[in-house]
């Protein structure tokens, strides 16, 4: 590598390439310099060549070049924001736009804005659906070569970027850098919408999309679309049944490591996410969150066929299902079929005979923890569901939306008989035992007759 060769005189500076050098025939040898030369009336001094970093002088230009590499090792400029060091100032200049957010160089086509041109020349890349970098171990294609050389450590198992606070080992520096954010608490990236802060840049652009509607990323096999990459990969994995992941405890797999890990920490007994309005306690932070909605009274997702209200997504979808009448899960003793799998697993006990719910009042054991919970509301005489119309309370729900029944006036179990109806199955029981109690009292009576 060759820089230019400064030289002053009286008018300024006259800066000479090595090759104009030797096409003016200047040069003694390939190594140095003849001690002064002519341009028109100015006599030019060379005695000596000098670095443009540091200006410290040389007497060849081997010498000069191989005093530069040093210049390569030190870091020398120092950003006065985060105190990284640069061997450059240039370097730390560009460096430093990271921070003010300044991003010159945007994308003609998506308006992604860059602090630096090459890296917009790169992005370019993406447009054109290049990718002329292929792994040679999974043959996996890249739009950049710095990307490709990242993923191959993958296919290594080296981590060699270890963070100082807890040790956690990464493959790539930049995954290390971010994560150390988590340490630090801090989150300067805050959504513009709604304020949500985040401690990496990538993470707030991904929590945007939420609010544009917006999911470009579609599943080849199914269309379901997404509005992150990353989750349309993971969904991908449903479909190939491939479950990678095993929990080291109990061998349990499953297609997404992230699920895994969440599925460990119910071997630890760990419930570190509290409620912050009954102090119950969990072991995932997601089950915390749907279980706050509870407090609210918010209810934001309606069923399209009859307009019931949810406060989680998830019960919705699973409500849905009773109206297709799809019963996709049939249990494998008596053939029972159940339109949600959490049913079908709850009756399977019953077939086991096992109670593993014990109440710890009275002893009384059950098949499903739902039903121990609700045995033990009788015994701490708490009614926490109250009627609207008439105040009346209830230890169980279910035991509440049968009473309202009553003040709708809808009466759905008809008797097969006298065409009586009731608002509860149980009191439609109770009726049809007064008819046997009528049939079995007339045949007596026609006994009688006859006799």
């Amino acid at each position: 590598m060759f820089y230019p060769l400064q030289t002053q005189f009286d008018d300024g500076v006259i800066e000479l390439t090595r090759s104009e050098m030797l096409q003016q025939d200047h040069l003694v040898d390939n190594k140095h310099f003849v001690v002064s030369l002519s341009l028109g009336n100015t006599l030019i001094n060379l005695n000596k060549i000098k670095c443009p970093q540091c200006r410290k002088r040389f007497d060849t230009m081997e010498e000069m070049e191989q005093h530069r590499t040093k210049h390569l090792t030190e870091n020398k400029f120092k950003c006065e924001i985060c105190s990284k060091e640069f061997p450059s100032h240039s370097s730390m200049w560009k460096h430093t736009k990271a921070h003010t957010g300044e991003r010159p160089f945007v994308c003609q086509i998506c308006n992604k804005g860059f602090t630096q041109l090459a890296n917009l020349q790169r992005h370019d890349l993406v447009h054109n659906g290049l990718k002329p970098f292929k792994c040679p171990i999974c043959e996996k294609c890249f739009t950049q070569q710095a990307n490709m050389l990242k993923h191959q450590l993958l296919h290594t198992g080296l981590k060699p970027y270890k963070c100082p606070v807890c040790e956690k080992a990464f493959s790539q520096h930049a995954n290390m850098v971010k994560h150390q954010m988590l340490h630090t608490g801090l989150k300067p990236y805050k959504c513009p919408v709604c304020e949500k802060a985040f401690t990496q840049h990538a993470n707030m652009i991904k929590h945007q999309m939420l609010h544009t509607g917006l999911k470009p990323y579609k599943c080849p096999v199914c269309d379901k679309a997404f509005t992150q990459q990353a989750n349309m990969v993971k969904h991908q994995m449903l479909h190939t049944g491939l479950k990678p992941y095993k929990c080291s405890t109990c061998g349990k797999a499953f297609a997404q490591q992230a699920n895994m890990v969440k599925h460990e920490m119910l071997h630890t007994g760990l419930k570190p996410y509290k409620c912050g309005t009954c102090d119950k306690a969990f072991a995932q932070q997601a089950n915390m969150v749907k279980h706050q909605m509870l407090h609210t009274g918010l209810k934001p997702y309606k069923c399209n066929t009859c307009g019931k209200a949810f406060a989680q997504q998830a019960n919705m979808v699973k409500h849905e299902m009773l109206h297709t009448g799809i019963k996709p899960y049939k249990c494998s003793v008596c053939d029972k079929a159940f339109a949600q799998q959490a049913n079908m697993v709850k009756h399977q006990m019953l077939h086991s005979g096992i109670k593993p719910y014990k109440c710890p009042t009275c002893d009384k054991a059950f098949a499903q923890q739902a039903n121990m919970v609700k045995h033990q509301m009788l015994h701490t005489g708490e009614k926490p569901f109250k009627c609207k119309s008439c105040d009346k309370a209830f230890s169980q729900n279910a035991n509440l939306k049968k009473h309202e029944m009553v003040h709708l006036g809808i009466r759905p179990h008809t008797c097969p008989l006298c065409t009586k109806s009731y608002s509860q199955y149980s009191n439609l029981k109770k009726h049809l035992l007064s008819h046997q109690k009528q049939a079995i009292k007339q045949e007596q009576q026609n006994g009688q007759v006859m006799a």
